[in-house]
């Protein structure tokens, strides 16, 4: 769990994304794909080059650096933030947000993904993430907040770029949710 033990984003979700029907022998190697990718990303931008990269995911680092050579010059000390985790305590919800990068008066909130489709799902979480962020900074003017899906791909494409849009009704969505998981104690059934 978390060290406040609130619901994470992720399994507030989860009941409704279909994942808990993907068989095990499937999800479990994509979870440790993600992971791995996850931490050379975040070691890329701490400005460690990943030594040894498996050759399954070479084409995500590919893909990576394709984003990176383009935003490089926006990545800079001061301006950004990785792997953030957030506490609400209003909602006591928790997220982890990949990547928080600011430019200029805009608040980029992005996620990794790895994944090989695009799930409608994400914008909900990407959205739940930047509730989360805003409730930090004490505001819920989401003009500045730009949620960003990074779809990694793995033959080292560039990966495709998600903007999420309707942050306020994904928000709303995401809340509903959230009801529901509590009110049906999904958590313990589970």
């Amino acid at each position: 769990m978390n060290e406040k033990n609130y619901l994470r984003v992720t399994e507030i979700l989860k009941p409704f994304t279909g994942v808990e029907f993907v068989p095990e022998f499937i999800l479990q190697p994509a979870a440790e794909r993600g992971t791995a990718v996850h931490k050379m990303v975040e070691g890329k931008l701490k400005g460690f080059e990943p030594v040894d990269v498996p050759e399954n995911l070479l084409g995500y680092m590919q893909s990576f650096d394709h984003f990176f050579g383009e935003w490089e010059d926006k990545f800079e000390d001061g301006n950004l933030d990785i792997e953030k985790r957030l506490y609400n305590d209003k909602y006591e919800i928790t997220g982890m947000i990949d990547c928080v990068l600011k430019i200029n008066d805009r608040i980029h909130i992005i996620d990794w993904k790895t994944s090989s489709s695009v799930y409608h799902h994400w914008d909900v979480q990407l959205s739940a993430y930047s509730l989360l962020y805003l409730l930090e900074l004490g505001e819920l003017n989401n003009e500045n907040i730009i949620p960003l899906i990074v779809k990694l791909d793995k033959n080292g494409k560039p990966p495709k770029i998600l903007e999420v849009s309707n942050i306020e009704e994904n928000i709303d969505i995401f809340l509903k949710c959230l009801d529901l998981y509590r009110y049906f104690k999904m958590g313990a059934t589970r």
